[in-house]
């Protein structure tokens, strides 16, 4: 007879295997596996913020908006710090064209990481998408500071400036970013 301990035991193997499984699951892009793996150990540990996250990428892969932002609300909830919820959170608020609500969230990641350039380019998005220029500009700045090649940076720059009437300004960066990625 199985004692109490042992019990416990097996089933954080099961869950650790479990967990296993659905991170193998997403590195193969196969979000439908991860979304009712992550979903069942979020049902048997509601607790648990790595499977609610890793719930809310699968639901961002099947392009379930709605639901991944209750899984990265949940998991925000359980681990109110946790920056890649955070971004990823505020990425999906962009894509839904939420900007107003990307903005916190994203401010927040760049506090938490200030040299990190992809939370400094969304930000720089959402300030661009509710016409903050100068914010958004600052941003785009930030960026470049950190990676000079960075062509949508240079581009949102350029944009920036051309909606506070600084075409003289705006033109180099428009240039510029066409120059790193001619497909812009």
């Amino acid at each position: 007879m199985l004692t109490a301990f042992a019990l416990i035991l097996l089933s954080m193997a099961d869950q650790a295997g479990l967990q296993d499984k659905g991170l193998k699951a997403l590195d193969r892009a196969d979000y439908a596996q991860a979304e009712q793996i992550f979903s069942q150990l979020v049902t048997d540990d509601p607790k648990d913020y790595s499977a609610s996250f890793n719930l809310a990428l699968a639901e961002v892969g099947l392009k379930k908006d709605d639901k991944a932002i209750e899984s990265f609300k949940r998991t925000l909830d359980l681990n109110p710090a946790l920056y890649q919820a955070q971004i990823n959170l505020g990425m999906v608020y962009l894509r839904d064209g939420r900007p107003g609500e990307a903005v916190p969230l994203l401010q927040s990641a760049v506090r938490a990481k200030p040299e990190d350039v992809k939370s400094r380019f969304y930000l720089g998005e959402a300030y661009r998408a509710q016409q903050r220029w100068d914010e958004a500009d600052s941003e785009f700045q930030e960026v470049l500071k950190r990676d000079p090649k960075y062509a949508k940076a240079e581009l949102g720059i350029g944009e920036a400036l051309l909606h506070q009437a600084k075409l003289d300004e705006a033109g180099p960066h428009f240039q510029q970013a066409v120059t790193l990625d001619g497909s812009l």
